[in-house]
């Protein structure tokens, strides 16, 4: 038997077929890691192969571009956008262009070769939080900007163009909204106009009155969850329990967001067997026009599933993990506690 689900904030119509469920979940090629070039560029030591930092964390007053840094924030070496770039765009009939203006960053998450957040401290994962948030408040001034994106590929196979096994993310600015967090947008639009309510805030505080269903973890600050309409299995999201509109936050904050990404990571390797996955931040539009009926949240996908014909012709995804099992899952699989010290 199969059951479909509407996404709330897309209108996404999900189908859920349990009966596939016991179909093996990890695909070999996406564990098969490519060959790494012998020089890491992102190692302590090599800052001289990549462009010059664009900021740092760094430690005993160390200069720019040398050694002793924690997380390390360089231009993309290939950049797909470029902040150089002058605001031109054009009409070729009923075709539009526009210049490839924008911004493509790399975040070196860790100046250990190799590391990964489940080896990472709480203080090294909320340094990378807080260099999230540096950049976002830095490219939100120039006002040719108007929507900024991080993701994270972790292992080879899933959109990444670097060879490197070194931890860092992606940091891609645009001069326009995408047409996914701009779908996400008008959905909250519609409701924000109908109920006078964000529609986050309504699903945090419906999935906390029902903590046993699909809520994996909470504190003051955050909730992660398995989200009702969830378009892959063992999807996540991680949300501000308080409304807020773009990513941002103060230390206290940011450590405990760097709690529920532990949790995240500790939960999903246990149930999962340390699998690729994704991640991206849906932070709101470089725009004041969004702060009440917008929410920024991390969307996770563990790599375990691909993409089908099907799903690609029509955007109607099938999932084979009704999210309430994968929330029970990862909510009573066996991790170790968080050290927040």
């Amino acid at each position: 038997m199969s059951e479909l689900r509407k996404d709330p904030i897309t209108g996404r119509w999900i189908i859920f077929i349990e009966e596939r469920r016991h179909r093996r979940r990890h695909l070999p090629h996406q564990y098969q890691e490519s060959p790494e070039e012998q020089v890491c560029p992102f190692c302590e030591g090599k800052e001289h192969l990549t462009p010059p930092e664009i900021f740092a964390f760094r430690r005993n007053n160390s200069k720019p571009n040398t050694t002793g840094w924690n997380v390390r924030v360089v231009p993309d070496i290939s950049p797909i956008l470029n902040v150089e770039k002058e605001f031109k765009s054009k009409g070729i009939g009923i075709y539009d262009t526009m210049d490839g203006l924008g911004a493509h960053e790399i975040v070196v998450e860790s100046n250990i070769h190799n590391d990964n957040y489940d080896s990472m401290s709480i203080d090294q994962i909320k340094d990378i939080f807080r260099a999230y948030n540096q950049r976002i408040t830095d490219l939100s001034k120039d006002v040719r900007l108007k929507y900024i994106l991080i993701n994270k590929n972790f292992r080879s196979g899933m959109g990444t163009h670097m060879p490197f096994h070194h931890p860092h993310s992606h940091l891609v600015a645009y001069p326009f909204i995408p047409h996914i967090p701009e779908t996400e947008c008008e959905g909250a639009k519609v409701f924000w106009n109908y109920h006078n309510r964000c529609i986050y805030c309504d699903i945090i505080a419906q999935e906390l009155n029902e903590p046993n269903e699909r809520v994996i973890y909470s504190n003051e600050e955050f909730v992660l969850i398995a989200p009702f309409s969830s378009r892959y299995p063992y999807e996540m999201w991680i949300i501000p329990v308080k409304h807020s509109y773009i990513f941002s936050g103060n230390d206290s904050q940011f450590e405990s967001l760097a709690v529920t990404f532990k949790e995240f990571i500790n939960r999903m390797n246990a149930v999962l067997s340390n699998p690729p996955y994704n991640f991206i931040i849906h932070s709101s539009p470089l725009s004041e026009e969004f702060r009440e009926y917008y929410h920024w949240h991390i969307e996770i996908r563990p790599r375990i599933s691909q993409v089908i014909g099907f799903e690609w012709g029509t955007g109607t995804y099938t999932n084979a993990v009704l999210p309430e099992l994968a929330a029970k899952e990862m909510r009573e699989v066996d991790v170790k506690s968080i050290d927040v010290y």
